[in-house]
């Protein structure tokens, strides 16, 4: 057995052959109207940024610039931060409940756990909506 080393035929050699020849830059350009320009300038306005992907080669430059922005890791650390405390509740809860309520036996304080983390769509709509409403 030689690993994850593939063997290829003379077909199959010649088309990876001229895959790694073609050039892979697609570069699709398109004009900026009007409608764009006032997008970008309510962006402005709001005081974000309206960014356009880019293909761009990964360095190290580029990895360190879109690291240490917190476009990029604030939205992921809240989310872990928030996500890991509710798990870390539901993980408790079912402890909890049998503390407080001996007589609910384990297999019903494991259900009424379970219930309140399958009802966390609801409760993150709920503080959507009460967010917008405070802020709006």
């Amino acid at each position: 057995m030689r690993g994850h080393t593939v063997q290829l035929d003379a077909s199959e050699q010649a088309v990876l052959d001229e895959k790694k020849n073609k050039p892979t830059t697609d570069v699709n350009v398109q004009e900026v109207d009007e409608e764009d320009d006032a997008r970008e300038e309510a962006a402005a306005a709001n005081g974000t940024d309206l960014d356009v992907a880019v293909n761009e080669v990964l360095t190290l430059r580029s990895a360190a610039r879109i690291l240490s922005s917190p476009l990029t890791w604030l939205p992921a650390l809240a989310y872990m931060s928030t996500f890991g405390f509710e798990l870390a509740v539901d993980s408790n809860l079912h402890h909890d409940l049998l503390l407080t309520h001996p007589n609910l036996g384990d297999l019903n304080a494991g259900y009424l756990a379970s219930i309140f983390g399958c009802a966390r769509p609801a409760r993150c709509l709920l503080a959507r909506c009460s967010a917008d409403s405070l802020l709006s």
